[in-house]
């Protein structure tokens, strides 16, 4: 059905009255509408939204011999999201995994108390001895995580050229997660942005067939691709914490000896950075340099002394 047919089939009688019976032309967006003699519908307190959540889950935990306690935990995961639109003009809700979950999750923590000091294996009869050197407890945290589902592109489709790239390594100066290579479609034709002799065809040549991503413009809420994937995936993470504690006994007084070390394996995590998901960025499209993240975001080992008296 041609345009002038589509326009003159929309033309009953149950558009009498409105610009949509009386103009000769209308745009395709408000063809499309459900109910394109309405226009604009605004529903107040729409309740779309939806998660799922179904996991795995195994505990472990153990009090062992000489002081010893060991607690670990294993978590795989999936959580679904639905928020907001892929294409509201369809009324196609947007429903991807969740930004922040993580399908597998192991941690361990354990407590170990020093064989050192009075009535243990290491006796101590000197009561300053066993004052300053008896009676110390190490604890420990650590647990290993994925990665964050990366953000995708709003503005730009895939093409089949384009693969995802699983195995990345994250100690590069620039980690490459998908192809950056991207064509431009206007009013319905393809071209390469700048020509065949601008930036994008010198990097990338002219042959739109080996090309990744094809921008489009979009409609007011409508997005080209889920939020986040489930394919690619950011850095994963690992987080220890040590701490080393002992109590004293001063009179009538507690006192409380605790120091602790933030990461204490100095692991280098990636927390908040994110690829560049902006298609005109050219070479930096579907990056992230890891040596350019801010210390906030890839926080070092940090040692903490602290001191706390009970009475």
């Amino acid at each position: 059905m041609g345009p002038r047919s589509l326009i003159r089939a929309h033309k009953s009688h149950a558009l009498s009255g409105t610009s949509v019976y009386t103009a000769t032309t209308q745009t395709a967006y408000n063809l499309n509408r459900p109910h394109p003699e309405f226009l604009a519908v605004n529903t107040a307190g729409l309740n779309r939204g939806h998660n799922w959540y179904n996991s795995f889950q195994v505990n472990f935990r153990q009090r062992m011999a000489h002081g010893l306690t060991l607690n670990t935990s294993y978590v795989w995961s999936k959580q679904i999201l639905q928020t907001g639109w892929l294409n509201q003009a369809l009324n196609i809700p947007q429903r991807s995994v969740y930004a922040n979950g993580l399908p597998q999750s192991f941690k361990i923590q354990g407590t170990y108390e020093l064989p050192i000091g009075r009535g243990r294996l290491i006796s101590l009869q000197n009561r300053v001895a066993d004052s300053l050197i008896g009676g110390w407890r190490i604890a420990s945290d650590f647990t290993l995580e994925s990665g964050e589902p990366a953000t995708l592109p709003t503005n730009a489709y895939q093409l089949p050229h384009n693969k995802f790239r699983n195995h990345l390594d994250w100690h590069a100066n620039q980690v490459q997660v998908w192809g950056n290579c991207v064509l431009s479609k206007l009013n319905g034709v393809v071209s390469i942005p700048g020509g065949n002799t601008g930036a994008t065809a010198t990097r990338c040549g002219t042959d739109m067939s080996q090309y990744d991503w094809m921008q489009v413009p979009l409609l007011s809420n409508e997005v080209a691709n889920p939020t986040n994937s489930n394919v690619v995936r950011m850095k994963p993470t690992l987080a220890s914490d040590l701490a080393l504690e002992k109590e004293f006994k001063i009179e009538r007084v507690a006192v409380t000896f605790r120091a602790q070390a933030t990461n204490a394996l100095n692991h280098f995590n990636l927390l908040t950075s994110r690829f560049d998901i902006n298609p005109n960025d050219g070479a930096n499209f579907g990056t992230v340099y890891p040596g350019q993240t801010p210390t906030a975001d890839s926080p070092p080992r940090n040692i903490n002394l602290s001191l706390k008296g009970t009475f």
